[in-house]
């Protein structure tokens, strides 16, 4: 079994899914999982959205090390992690930017795959994590919310299924909580919901197009289309002929979800693939997007997998395509489902990003020193 140590020096939300992978293989019995401060090689400066992984396999005289980058935008987010450790798992993998890095460093920087906020019903390890996180971070306690939070996941998961299913919310559902069979039946809905920036973050264009195909989805489709721009102050004066009268809480929009047949979503901050796709593909939805900016470990097919637009009107013609050929609705369900299962679902991309890092090669042989 291998022995995974892990330095937790973030808790965004952005590194969920690497943490609930961890739990539920640790829980298949497939690692021993540990939380620590003193890693081999650990870069020197904590970064946001980064997490940094020690793998070793007991009987081999060896240790490798990765950093997972998963910031949204394509440049490299932790120049220290990519130069100290043996891998780089980057989850806006920009070509262009990998192909200015030296060679030595090219070579350790791959692919990470989709991510979403997540959490595992495994996650009983969370209080020694947080402990940690507070210890690196300077404090001698522990703040009562977060407290709360590490231990609320796994008390619901007992809750729901021994006393009651509506007893908590939680901002990050269980990676199982997304998940619905493509044989399970769906309205013939199209689901587009989506929230805007605000004028100082400055993402003019990111909401430009939300509210374009907002409008366009709901002048033709009319009742057929659930969603709209969520509401806020600044969204009530931009677009008030989009705002949305669906449910904006997690589990009020997983339920949208479930009942929705096709699910439209559009590239999300820094060219990002938004955490909406792969939760409608754990949904087994009929996804309708803009074009993948970023690479991944295993390409999505356009006509397979999606259907992709570059304009209202595509978007428009995507969806009814989906509505006007069951069978073929049906296939893309079937395949979507089926790429959650072995590329995105915690477990699953975790163990791949595991198995590299043992296979390792070239620009990954670190004997211990």
């Amino acid at each position: 079994m291998m022995i995974v140590r892990l330095y937790p020096d973030t808790v965004a939300a952005h590194v969920s899914q690497i943490y609930a992978g961890l739990y539920d293989l640790m829980a298949r019995g497939e690692l021993e999982l540990r939380f620590t401060r003193q890693l081999r090689r650990q870069p020197r400066a904590s970064r946001e959205f980064t997490v940094w992984v020690e793998v070793e396999v007991p009987g081999e005289d060896l240790i490798r090390t990765a950093c997972f980058d998963m910031a949204d935008g394509g440049d490299i987010f932790s120049t220290d992690g990519l130069e100290r450790g043996d891998f780089y798992f980057k989850r806006s993998l920009d070509p262009g930017v990998v192909a200015q890095l030296p060679p030595a460093l090219k070579e350790k920087t791959h692919p990470y795959g989709l991510n979403y906020a997540c959490r595992s019903i495994h996650q009983w390890g969370a209080l020694r994590r947080i402990l940690l996180y507070n210890q690196i971070h300077g404090r001698n306690f522990i703040e009562p919310t977060k407290l709360v939070r590490s231990l609320k996941s796994p008390l619901k998961h007992w809750l729901t299924n021994h006393i009651s299913r509506r007893l908590f919310e939680d901002p990050a559902p269980f990676s199982t909580s997304f998940e619905i069979s493509p044989h399970a039946p769906a309205e013939p809905l199209v689901l587009f919901q989506t929230r805007l920036w605000t004028p100082h973050e400055m993402y003019h264009d990111v909401n430009d197009r939300r509210i374009e195909i907002v409008r366009a989805l709901k002048g033709h489709f009319g009742r057929q289309f659930l969603g709209g721009i969520a509401r806020s102050p600044f969204a009530r004066k931009y677009c008030p002929d989009c705002l949305s009268d669906q449910p904006t809480n997690k589990s009020g929009y997983l339920g949208l979800v479930r009942r929705s047949l096709i699910a439209v979503t559009t590239t999300g901050l820094h060219g990002s693939t938004g955490w909406r796709f792969p939760e409608y593909l754990a949904a087994s939805r009929c996804v309708v997007s803009e074009p993948l900016r970023y690479v991944l470990p295993v390409p999505l097919v356009d006509g397979e997998h999606y259907l992709v637009f570059d304009s209202a009107e595509r978007c428009i013609a995507a969806c009814h395509r989906y509505l006007d050929e069951p069978d073929f609705a049906r296939c893309v369900r079937e395949s979507s489902f089926a790429y959650y299962e072995r590329e995105v679902r915690p477990e699953s991309i975790m163990g791949r990003c595991l198995r590299e890092i043992r296979a390792g090669g070239a620009a990954a042989g670190s004997n211990r020193d």
